[in-house]
């Protein structure tokens, strides 16, 4: 049976900087740069599952201009249906050490209709606890549209198959 990778320390971490190029350890620019260039959106979670952060790519991959009205607010509730209760449960997951992943619909704060994969994990505090939650949402839907006209596809080529054979009878 395969171990579970252990993540590395900040330390590790800072050696694996320190070694990459001059300048990036202990450098602000290259954590706000990673987290405003990735295309990820980036959030902590309270343990309540409350917005606490979000990443700069991550507003503009959700299309919010103004993330004060979201702090605080409960993140399984921009899930419907299913969506909500995949939410929960990644965070109670994610609240008793695992990690909880889901796909499925949301809009953009803007109201645009996205896809996505998620995944939420534990933040471990000093003690070795869950202190907060990361909640990574990718963007899938080009992939989920390409999916479901493929479906389609297939679908209509099925008919025009039962089609063609009728009429051959």
């Amino acid at each position: 049976m395969a171990s579970a990778r252990v993540p590395p320390t900040t330390s590790q971490l800072r050696d694996e900087l320190i070694a990459a190029g001059k300048g990036l350890a202990d450098n602000e620019d290259v954590l706000r740069s990673v987290l405003a260039g990735c295309g990820d959106c980036i959030k902590i979670l309270d343990l309540d599952g409350r917005l606490q952060f979000m990443s700069e790519g991550g507003k503009r991959v959700m299309e919010v201009d103004d993330f004060a009205p979201l702090k605080g607010c409960p993140w399984p509730e921009f899930w419907g249906g299913d969506g909500n209760t995949e939410a929960r449960r990644a965070v109670e997951l994610a609240k008793a050490g695992g990690i909880g992943r889901f796909k499925g619909p949301a809009n953009t704060a803007k109201g645009n209709p996205r896809h996505w994969d998620v995944q939420v994990s534990p933040i471990m505090g000093a003690d070795g606890k869950p202190s907060h939650l990361l909640s990574i949402s990718r963007d899938i839907t080009e992939e989920w549209r390409a999916v479901a006209e493929l479906k389609e596809a297939v679908e209509r080529q099925a008919v025009l198959t039962l089609e063609l054979q009728h009429r051959i009878k």
